[in-house]
């Protein structure tokens, strides 16, 4: 069972968007009954919502991501780029039943790109500010002029966090040369 309650979750949540320059923007009411928080910044925007059990998410996501979904239609239009960064954050404090279930709600990137944390990812505040990271701007802070540019030193950082360097190289070779970066990795993954 997690530490932190409910409130937590949503103060943190807000509090480390605001932090990184979202603004605050509408609360919209899903059929559950639970809240869709709104936040937005010059090239985003990130709706949150919690739900008081993991049941609760894996029926109610789908409502979230149509409120959020509707909110996006109405205030931009499609030639916009904005329109087409739109994350439906997903919280519950309560534990997931099936994994799988989690991971196939975080692969389905129609309409919305998706972040989930249950009750097995949130056990503190710092957690739940480690879940909003995939919305948050990159943050690089000061680079030295001969460091070289980023994409040379990105394997050598993603490395000293555990990611292999052979698959950061795979990924940029997709990158630099245009080709889908998911079929990269799991040719990588193929050849492991």
């Amino acid at each position: 069972m997690s530490d932190i309650t409910a409130a937590e979750v949503l103060g943190a949540a807000s509090g480390r968007l605001t932090l990184a320059g979202f603004r605050i923007g509408p609360e919209l009411r899903l059929y559950s009954g639970e809240q869709l928080r709104c936040y937005e910044d010059d090239v985003s925007i990130v709706g949150v919502a919690q739900f008081r059990s993991w049941r609760a998410l894996r029926d109610g996501w789908i409502d979230a991501q149509s409120v959020l979904v509707d909110l996006l239609s109405e205030r931009l239009d499609r030639r916009d780029p904005k329109a087409w960064e739109g994350y439906l954050v997903l919280l519950t404090l309560d534990r997931a039943s099936i994994a799988s279930e989690v991971d196939e709600i975080r692969r389905d990137t129609s309409r919305l790109r998706k972040i989930v944390a249950t009750g097995e990812d949130m056990t503190s505040v710092a957690q739940v500010e480690d879940a909003l990271l995939p919305v948050l701007p990159l943050s690089g802070g000061v680079l030295r002029h001969d460091a070289g540019s980023i994409l040379d030193r990105l394997p050598g950082l993603l490395a000293r966090k555990g990611i292999d360097k052979g698959l950061t190289l795979r990924v940029l070779e997709a990158f630099e040369n245009d080709r889908p970066l998911m079929a990269a990795v799991d040719e990588w993954r193929s050849e492991q």
